[in-house]
């Protein structure tokens, strides 16, 4: 009996292509619910909050009625119940929580976001969610991440995400909002020694980052920061070339932050004009 043995590149290419169709029919249905939510939010403004300890430095309280991305855990915050109009977004749980633990952080998430009314999660979630009633009477939204190329359609399908700001970028911008304001959206571990901490106690956290250390340390090399940095930078070059194209302005807010390609304003200024 003869064994065909494929080169991998081949191989590669073919399961690629298998995930892909498996994937646009499993969410044709459900992504196509997103076009309610294209340019909802017309010409109005919103803030994308990151994880980084720079959050401290402001009082999020500014924000209370303020439409306002979070991600990840971000609602360890102390006054997160503070913030009124909130979406929460959630890009690469799959890729960064143990699979056996992605249910459980699915329901810390939901007990921990009860001032949250819309959410954002990627169409592998949405079976967990259903299954375990999770995000009840709430707006659940999910995207589709297989795509080859960034559709800036959350209609369609799109390209996945190496960081949680690209996602709220796209849908921010598919909802119409045209002021952008960045904050403690660093990207900054390749200067700070490989470190990566939160804003918070990292014991507080019940589901461990897998690239990382318990003492907040990157577990990737030089060379694989580098790598992923300059993946994440293509992306985020396709992000504001997008922008820019479409008349959108994208602000950083601190000066901590490696986003120095967009334009800078400093958060208390903000709310002087």
């Amino acid at each position: 009996m003869i064994e065909w043995i494929l080169p991998p590149k081949i191989e590669d290419f073919i399961k690629n292509k298998i995930d892909f169709i498996k994937n646009y029919f499993l969410s044709k249905g459900v992504i196509y619910n997103n076009k309610n939510l294209k340019n909802s939010f017309k010409n109005k403004r919103c803030f994308i909050l990151g994880n980084a300890p720079t959050i401290k430095d402001i009082d999020i309280k500014l924000l209370k009625n303020e439409n306002v991305f979070v991600m990840s855990t971000f609602y360890h915050h102390k006054d997160y119940p503070s913030l009124k109009k909130t979406f929460y977004s959630s890009a690469s749980i799959s890729n960064h929580i143990e699979s056996n633990l992605q249910v459980e952080y699915l329901k810390e998430i939901d007990a921990s976001t009860k001032s949250t009314e819309t959410f954002f999660f990627t169409v592998q979630q949405r079976e967990q969610i259903i299954k375990n009633n999770l995000f009840l009477d709430k707006n659940v939204y999910y995207i589709s991440t297989n795509a080859h190329y960034r559709s800036f359609d959350i209609s369609r399908l799109t390209k996945s995400y190496t960081t949680g700001v690209i996602q709220s970028l796209e849908i921010a911008m598919y909802m119409g909002f045209k002021e952008i304001f960045l904050h403690s959206v660093n990207l900054n571990e390749i200067c700070n020694n490989s470190q990566y901490d939160y804003f918070f106690d990292r014991k507080l956290m019940k589901f461990k980052d897998k690239d990382v250390y318990d003492n907040g340390q990157v577990k990737k090399d030089f060379f694989e920061l580098v790598s992923g940095l300059h993946k994440t930078s293509n992306e985020l070059k396709e992000v504001y070339d997008y922008a820019k194209m479409n008349g959108v302005e994208v602000y950083y807010t601190n000066n901590e932050s490696m986003l120095k390609f967009f334009k800078f304003k400093k958060f208390e200024d903000i709310f002087k004009e």
